[in-house]
């Protein structure tokens, strides 16, 4: 390699993830799939969101206002479901 200096973008994050971009648990790669809890500021509905082409498009699979916003999102193997928080 060239130690770090020349990067590549694998997966985009989509630009609803807002300002506070995203934390180190909101990412999680499950079946070949990228799935995203964003992190929303003031009254937009907190959203996990879901890409089956590494990040080139993405679909919303939760959108709630129920919560203000998502810290994470886990893949649980004994379940097999997704668990956000």
């Amino acid at each position: 390699g060239d130690s770090g200096r020349s990067w590549a973008p694998v997966h985009r994050l989509p630009d609803s993830s807002g300002p506070m971009g995203t934390l180190p648990t909101s990412v999680c790669l499950h079946g070949g799939d990228v799935y995203l809890a964003e992190y929303t500021l003031g009254d937009d509905p907190a959203r996990i969101l879901r890409s089956d082409d590494d990040g080139r498009t993405w679909e919303i699979r939760v959108e709630t206002t129920e919560v203000r916003h998502f810290h994470g999102v886990f893949y649980d193997p004994y379940r097999d479901a997704l668990w956000a928080t």
